[in-house]
């Protein structure tokens, strides 16, 4: 009986690291303003919204609040706070496309899907260029 946690601690620690990943986190370069990647290990969705924080894409008041992967039809829904919706409405439409492509992409990339549906608290993402985002959108090019 004392080796059970143990043998649990084992196996859970095998389950973590057959989950661990290199994903591309998209960001925008300051410099030349241009889309760019680097590699992240990831174990979950948290992991890539963490990572989208380090670069700055978005800030430490964004939270994650939903996250469901459709694995067969290759489609996520990701639900956010209005603090994220926010953060992106508040940096003009380029802002806003970079910020949107940054977390479009990096998710339908880490997850080999090909749309995404973007909600903020429940509702469809409201932009202030009055982007669509009803229905999953694909990867975004800048």
């Amino acid at each position: 009986i004392q080796m059970l946690p143990v043998l649990i601690l084992r196996v859970f620690s095998l389950k973590v690291l057959c989950f661990l990943k290199n994903i591309k986190i998209y960001y925008i370069n300051e410099e030349t303003g241009s889309l760019q990647t680097k590699e992240a290990e990831i174990s979950d969705e948290k992991d890539i919204w963490r990572h989208l924080q380090d670069t700055g894409i978005i800030t430490e008041d964004c939270q994650l609040l939903e996250f469901s992967l459709n694995e067969s039809e290759k489609k996520i829904d990701l639900d956010f706070n209005k603090a994220t919706g926010d953060r992106i409405r508040s940096m003009g439409i380029t802002g806003e496309s970079e910020i949107l492509a940054c977390i479009i992409n990096t998710y339908l990339d880490a997850y080999e899907c090909d749309g995404i549906k973007l909600a903020e608290e429940g509702e469809p993402l409201e932009t202030s260029s009055g982007a669509d985002f009803n229905g999953y959108s694909s990867k975004i090019e800048l």
